[in-house]
């Protein structure tokens, strides 16, 4: 069975003002993360909430500007030509993750592993590009944000100044309470590549944060208000379902021992910018595989070669304490 990618209403701004934007926003969302099926008004309406004349009318403005093309035959909606040339302009602006996913395609076709690559953007992480088997994908889709705190982020945190690994640990949400994370910061920082369990970026994992950091913003000052985002279901590996209970999941592993199995879902490998701070996460999704730790380590080791490389070519600097993949 083929895991289910569900687009994730994972907005972690304080100045969302606009929910009638937001509504397209959403069902332009749902047609691109579905690029090999078509929608009726009916099925849109239901699988988003919306009451069916809304999702009539928008519908209808985004056919004038060819945002949506309509099956006439059987009323169906499918993505519009006036995309490609929104999605050829983003690939213009970001011609370095192009290049970036050129440098990976060829690792992730030997391994059989997905991969996605992901930017921070404020206190947000969003996922920028993706590719590779489609089955090993159990989370959102291209374009989902969820919070820079913890769990997230730690391919960034890891190499960040001391003040900024401190505010990040400050936003650790209550799900991620019970995590060691200055351990796991040490170890992703000595490897240079992090290893996680199953569920890290789940649409259940990226809602429990997002709920937990609303639930501390309501409850004090001093932080950023989230807004509560609708419950969406989510798949693990191969269609089975992910762990229900938060502190179930295991966001990350600490030291990977050669002859101990471990039940992977991500490793993922920074890339660095002229100012030695981590520019892009690429993620390798394995699907909850289990894996010996020598294997473990050595796709970590393959990724984090490819992603040195990568910062090469784009003109990158090394954390002093980064290691040596030449």
């Amino acid at each position: 069975m083929t895991a289910r990618n569900t687009a994730i209403s994972a907005d972690t701004r304080s100045d969302r003002v606009s929910p009638p934007t937001r509504r397209v926003i959403r069902i332009l969302e749902l047609l691109g993360a579905h690029p090999d099926r078509s929608w009726t008004l009916a099925e849109v309406a239901r699988e988003l909430g919306l009451v069916p004349s809304t999702a009539l009318a928008i519908l209808n403005e985004l056919r004038h500007s060819a945002l949506v093309v309509r099956d006439e035959s059987d009323k169906s909606y499918t993505p519009g030509p006036a995309l490609l040339a929104l999605g050829k302009a983003a690939d213009a602006r970001f011609p370095a993750l192009r290049a970036l996913a050129h440098q990976l395609e060829p690792l992730s076709r030997s391994l059989g592993y997905g991969c996605s690559i992901h930017m921070r953007d404020h206190d947000e992480l969003v996922m920028a590009h993706r590719f590779g088997p489609s089955e090993r994908f159990v989370e959102a889709v291209i374009g989902v944000r969820y919070p820079f705190a913890p769990p997230f982020g730690l391919l960034i945190t890891a190499w960040a100044s001391d003040e900024d690994r401190a505010a990040w640990q400050a936003r650790t949400p209550r799900v991620a309470r019970h995590l060691d994370l200055p351990d796991l910061l040490a170890h992703t920082r000595h490897r240079g590549f992090g290893v996680e369990g199953i569920g890290l970026l789940t649409p259940s994992a990226i809602l429990s944060v997002i709920a937990d950091l609303d639930d501390d913003a309501a409850a004090g000052p001093g932080r950023t208000a989230v807004p509560a985002a609708a419950s969406v279901p989510a798949d693990g590996p191969a269609g089975e379902p992910a762990p229900s209970n938060p502190e179930d999941i295991q966001y990350g592993y600490g030291p990977i021992a050669e002859d101990e199995s471990y039940v992977v879902g991500l490793i993922g490998a920074p890339v660095f910018d002229s100012s030695a701070r981590t520019r892009f996460i690429v993620f390798l999704h394995l699907g909850g595989e289990a894996l010996p730790g020598a294997r473990v380590n050595a796709i970590g080791a393959a990724l984090a070669a490819r992603t040195a490389e990568a910062t090469r070519r784009l003109h990158g600097v090394f954390p002093p304490d980064y290691p040596d993949w030449t």
